[in-house]
């Protein structure tokens, strides 16, 4: 595997190493192998990515693959016939995506390593439940070191404040993400996210414990998200909204107009260049970007851990080597030995009832995919 700017360059590439054929895929990715077709021809119109190196030629498309033979008279297309056609004939055959390591097909390969990779978060999970299980919650007052687990208000002086709703917290964790609605890539996808923390105190009203949240698994619901743009209510998973949570304690969210505005701020190209250049380039650009972002629907979320609020905390505790004074003695923060350390907003019944379902949608998720994938590689030898 490597890459090519054209299927002329693939070919050579594959010719020099040996190897009967060559193919182009997602435009400039290329592949040799000794053998095609196992998943079956594709029409033409498959191929319709235009090679890196010359946007009229295809080399390949989304799970496609462009497929020659190749030898020692140059590049042919490969074909059905008993020998390959002649260069000045030759017709690109349009399959699906096969490549092989050993005989074995990547694509399975490459599925059944995330089966495996969705079986091993289920039993992480898993642990952590049980974890959690069998961990009661403390008072703060008596809090020993080691594995423990507290509830309390969040509080301290080191406060952030949100980007959208400009909410006090010590954690936030903003997400936006843009409706494409074209091709394969059609869903709302990641253009942005953004998050930042500080240090707080977990008060349960017999003392205060310092956290420090550094490598947390925040599990917190959503205290903010909205939906914008011309067809947003229109689109799936786009619910009525906007949402703000109660415990903020803001009377209202951000309007529309400063949501678009933040979406332009977030999503605008970064020159690298020296102000002066930066300046008239965002300048020349901005009008364009405004209606381009006008035109696109967005969902923005943001969960924020929220000053005031009460939470969930299950760590390591140690001693605090630079303690200011007696409230910062202890400190909980990921151990060295046990690595779980959760930050949760939910009820400890309904976090235990989330990762539940994590546990068993990873780990039978995982199992049926490596399943499907080891019978589809094995299906061949049971049809000869």
């Amino acid at each position: 595997m490597g890459t090519a700017p054209n299927n002329a360059a693939c070919q050579a590439f594959c010719a020099d190493r040996g190897f009967h054929f060559a193919a182009t895929q997602w435009g400039s990715q290329c592949f040799c192998g000794d053998s095609y077709g196992k998943y079956g021809r594709l029409p033409e119109s498959s191929c319709n990515m235009g090679c890196s190196g010359n946007a009229s030629e295809k080399c390949g498309g989304w799970w496609a693959s462009s497929v020659y033979e190749v030898g020692r008279r140059g590049a042919t297309a490969a074909n059905s016939g008993p020998s390959p056609q002649p260069p000045n004939n030759s017709q690109v055959y349009h399959y699906h995506f096969e490549t092989t390591i050993d005989g074995h097909s990547i694509p399975l390969i490459t599925f059944f390593c995330i089966g495996l990779g969705f079986f091993a978060s289920g039993f992480w999970n898993y642990r952590k439940l049980r974890l959690i299980e069998d961990t009661p919650r403390i008072h703060v007052r008596g809090v020993p070191m080691g594995w423990v687990h507290v509830h309390g208000k969040a509080t301290g002086s080191s406060l952030l404040t949100s980007p959208v709703t400009h909410t006090p917290c010590y954690y936030y964790r903003t997400v936006v993400q843009c409706w494409v609605d074209s091709g394969k890539q059609k869903g709302w996808h990641d253009t942005h996210t953004a998050k930042d923390q500080r240090v707080f105190y977990v008060d349960d009203g017999t003392g205060k414990v310092l956290i420090n949240p550094q490598s947390a698994e925040f599990d917190l619901p959503c205290t903010y998200w909205a939906v914008i743009g011309p067809k947003a209510y229109s689109l799936p998973k786009a619910d009525t909204g906007p949402y703000l949570a109660p415990y903020t304690g803001l009377a209202a969210g951000p309007s529309e107009e400063e949501l678009h505005a933040y979406v332009l701020e977030v999503t605008r190209v970064k020159f690298w260049a020296n102000p002066e250049t930066a300046a008239r380039l965002e300048a020349k650009f901005a009008q364009k970007r405004m209606k381009v972002e006008a035109n696109n629907s967005y969902r923005i979320f943001e969960y924020c851990l929220v000053a005031e609020h009460e939470y969930d905390v299950i760590g390591t505790c140690t001693l605090n080597s630079q303690a200011q004074d007696e409230q910062d003695r202890n400190m909980i923060l990921k151990g060295q030995t046990e690595r779980t350390f959760v930050i949760s907003g939910f009820s400890e019944l309904k976090l235990e009832k989330i990762l539940r379902k994590r546990v068993i949608g990873r780990i039978f998720g995982g199992c049926l995919l490596m399943i499907g994938m080891m019978a589809m590689e094995l299906a061949p030898l049971f049809k000869s």
